[in-house]
């Protein structure tokens, strides 16, 4: 809930609870009536208020949804945005502020993204991942990392702990600077 709406929250429950207290003193001389019509009335006007901001967001993800589907048609791809900073890892950024010592674990390789972005989902691999692209004998590979460990030892327990459908994949640890070295030569050429 937005600080706007809180606060309007906030303001409606302080007004209703002023006119049940206005009401219970003024029960005595008849006033009780007038202000049962105004508690009504301050109802109905937080109910609209409520409507609008309800009617906002969804115009506000219809139009969201619209511009990933055109995203979509441009590219050929589906809309994936690229996540840093909260979630560290969609992309090479992440990889790049590792310290080169430093393992992590291929989880999957695959020819195509989606595929991938894919597994993440059903897997629901909330640790940093990275996707990349690495090219091995003239072909294009998109490989999936997750997680980074001081050493090619701590990667290898890691493995215990993840999920059966994810060690059916073999993963294993390669180390960043590797990995460093393969974003490096791509830019290249």
């Amino acid at each position: 809930m937005s600080k706007k709406s809180c606060l309007n929250l906030t303001l409606w429950t302080s007004g209703v609870l002023y006119l049940l207290s206005s009401q219970a003193t003024c029960a005595q001389t008849g006033q009780a009536s007038d202000i049962q019509a105004q508690y009504q009335k301050l109802f109905i006007e937080q109910q609209q208020a409520f409507e609008r901001q309800r009617r906002f967001i969804l115009q506000q993800r219809r139009e969201i949804d619209q511009l990933k589907q055109e995203i979509d048609q441009l590219s050929g791809q589906p809309f994936a945005p690229a996540v840093d900073g909260l979630h560290p890892g969609y992309g090479q950024a992440w990889l790049q502020r590792l310290d080169p010592k430093s393992f992590t674990l291929q989880l999957s390789a695959s020819v195509q993204e989606k595929a991938l972005l894919d597994l993440v989902a059903e897997e629901n691999i909330t640790e940093a991942y990275a996707i990349y692209l690495k090219t091995v004998n003239g072909k294009r590979w998109y490989v999936l990392v997750s997680g980074c460990y001081a050493s090619n030892r701590a990667a290898l327990q890691a493995i215990a702990n993840l999920p059966p459908s994810l060690k059916k994949s073999q993963p294993w640890p390669v180390s960043i600077r590797s990995i460093l070295a393969q974003l490096q030569e791509a830019a290249r050429g």
